[in-house]
């Protein structure tokens, strides 16, 4: 049988083999986990000089933060519109993100850069002793959010921390600058409040898919309940576990047949635990 009730009774004599959708909604208590594709901003890295270019940032399953930029800061004469210097920096970044309560995570991020600065435009040449500018410098940022929930403003999602560290300017004889300001982490937060699940069911077992990813898994059946856990294929510390209890159905031309109907759901998503409970929706075998 394909479609219908997923999992044969465990009073049944009769073996159900089936292939069948089953969706949990867990609204209005969804699971959330947030994901950091970018670099914090401050007063030092702010958004009306400073740009992010060649970036790429991301997060991995088990919440590892990891990622590289091109970060160029424009400077300004006293009309603020006309640029008398320009930095550029080669940035690595390395961190992480995590949570033991969900939707509050904590951010550690290191930024790590050395350039240059030079007037006027980023493509000026300076030839040795012709002026003071020209001259190597670097940074080493740390960003730092304990347990903080992400906000929303300006249709974003936002974790406040703060950004730390030294920065050696780019001009001759510099000395390095300690830097302790507040910084805004734009971050991805994702609120999951639907489970879609492909099962595969054969007597008292059954496969399990995450729809549309690569998390799976196999389950029991054992006195009208069920335990299921999910991991992704690939590896990784994100893993799912839905406990549960099924309930009977009639399809014809099968009686008692029981299917998913309730579960409670646990696990760790990109490095951050999240929970909640989730029912079949209505009508949905």
């Amino acid at each position: 049988m394909v479609g219908g009730a997923v999992f044969a009774s465990a009073a049944s004599s009769t073996t159900i083999l089936s292939t069948s959708d089953v969706f949990l909604t867990n609204a209005p208590a969804p699971l959330i986990w947030s994901s950091v594709n970018g670099l914090p901003t401050s007063l030092l890295l702010n958004t009306t000089n400073t740009s992010f270019q060649a970036m790429v940032v991301d997060t991995d399953n088990g919440g590892k933060i990891s990622g590289v930029a091109n970060i160029i800061k424009r400077y300004y004469d006293a009309s603020g519109t006309n640029v008398t210097a320009i930095s550029s920096w080669y940035t690595t970044v390395k961190g992480s993100i995590k949570a033991s309560t969900m939707a509050k995570p904590s951010v550690q991020m290191t930024l790590k850069g050395e350039g240059y600065l030079a007037p006027g435009t980023n493509t000026t040449i300076i030839k040795p002793g012709n002026a003071d500018n020209g001259f190597p410098g670097k940074f080493n940022l740390n960003f730092t959010a304990k347990d903080t929930p992400a906000v929303s403003n300006n249709f974003a999602w936002h974790i406040l921390g703060n950004l730390k560290g030294t920065v050696t300017p780019p001009t001759k004889n510099a000395k390095s600058e300690k830097v302790d300001q507040a910084a805004d982490l734009i971050v991805d937060r994702i609120a999951e409040d639907t489970i879609g699940l492909r099962v595969i069911a054969y007597g008292q077992k059954f496969g399990a898919i995450l729809l549309g990813t690569d998390a799976t898994g196999t389950g029991t059946i054992k006195n009208g309940a069920y335990t299921l856990n999910l991991k992704p294929v690939a590896g990784g510390s994100s893993s799912l576990q839905l406990k549960g209890q099924l309930s009977a159905v009639t399809q014809t031309p099968y009686t008692n047949i029981n299917t998913i109907n309730t579960a409670d759901i646990k696990g760790k998503i990109q490095g951050q635990a999240v929970q909640s409970t989730g029912y079949k929706f209505s009508g949905l075998n």
